[in-house]
């Protein structure tokens, strides 16, 4: 059932917590978790855009999804590429996780997915306003800007338009979200402690919807904020909200560590890269169901297990001589709390 393969979701996400627990496995991890999605992202990306340039690529990732899930996950993981690119030990290794982040971006932008277009507007603003080398991320952001605005042809951009159209003039799926999100609003109207329950958008779409079956049956309801509202009501978007930007906040309480102690500067890097990710989510989450999906709490594990990492390290920033955390439920816990 899905509130098994939940489960399953969150005992990954506590086995990260537990595991990386020192700033050698963390980055291990990170390492993991980059490749094993973006490698074949990355191959796909230079491909198209070397083969079939500005041409839509439609492949499904069952991990992500279909072309909106894709688009979000790519420019999810872009921001750990940049860390692991910022805290390479050599200019090769650079050059390598910066190529394969031009590949995965490239993945994420030929979706052809409206999400995942603001997803990548809201990275190259956090990426600007984050950078500590303003003029190099200006230029950076500005190339890979002109690179995309020069392959993508006339239907990417007139899809895109499309964000900015007045109601009466957005294509069919626009509208549908429009409405699927209104039946949401009536089930937390009529549910708004509880909602219709995990995963009950879907099933519970036809009794609260108001139109005689305009936009289909079996919907979803194409929004993380709305899909929360209608499946755990009001206490459970608090609480999802709540643990977003505490997962946030984690990531930036690092990067204000490592600013009194230079030695957490690699430590910052991930700090400031897991963050970034959770509010790109954020921002594309808002256009498609993601709540649930296993990236999203990976990530919130990885913050948990970064700012643990960085409040245990000594000041002196002796690493070498760094115990790694002990991994009894009983101390977990206490971090946690």
């Amino acid at each position: 059932s899905s509130s098994y393969l939940f489960e399953k979701v969150m005992l990954v996400a506590y086995l990260i917590f537990v595991l990386a627990n020192d700033r050698h496995r963390f980055r291990l991890m990170i390492l993991v978790v980059a490749y094993s999605l973006g490698f074949e992202c990355a191959k796909q990306g230079w491909a198209q855009a070397i083969l079939n340039t500005g041409a839509q690529n439609n492949n499904v990732i069952p991990f992500l999804g279909d072309n909106n899930g894709v688009a979000l996950g790519t420019m999810m993981l872009i921001p750990l590429f940049a860390a692991l690119a910022q805290t390479a030990k050599s200019k090769r290794e650079v050059f390598i996780h910066r190529f394969f982040l031009i590949g995965v971006l490239m993945r994420g932008i030929t979706t052809y997915s409206r999400g995942g277009f603001i997803s990548a507007g809201v990275l190259g603003l956090l990426t600007l306003a984050r950078s500590k080398h303003k003029v190099r991320a200006l230029i950076g952001v500005a190339v890979l800007a002109t690179v995309v605005s020069t392959i993508m042809p006339q239907a990417f951009w007139d899809r895109m338009n499309t964000l900015n159209a007045p109601v009466e003039q957005q294509d069919e799926s626009a509208q549908g979200r429009i409405h699927f999100w209104e039946v949401a609003m009536l089930m937390a109207k009529a549910k708004p402690i509880t909602g219709v329950g995990f995963n009950g958008y879907r099933p519970a779409y036809a009794t609260y919807d108001t139109t005689p079956g305009q936009f289909g049956e079996d919907r979803s309801v194409h929004s993380v904020w709305f899909g929360l509202l209608a499946e755990l009501g009001y206490p459970g978007l608090l609480l999802f909200v709540l643990l977003l930007l505490s997962g946030i906040w984690g990531g930036r309480q690092v990067v204000v560590m490592a600013k009194r102690d230079p030695s957490k500067s690699e430590l910052a890097s991930y700090g400031q890269a897991l963050s970034t990710s959770l509010i790109v989510f954020a921002a594309g989450g808002s256009f498609l169901p993601a709540q649930y999906t296993e990236m999203l709490w990976h990530f919130i594990g990885m913050t948990i297990a970064l700012h643990a990492i960085a409040t245990d390290e000594p000041a002196s920033g002796s690493v070498a001589g760094v115990e790694p955390r002990p991994s009894q439920p009983g101390k977990v816990m206490a971090h946690q709390a």
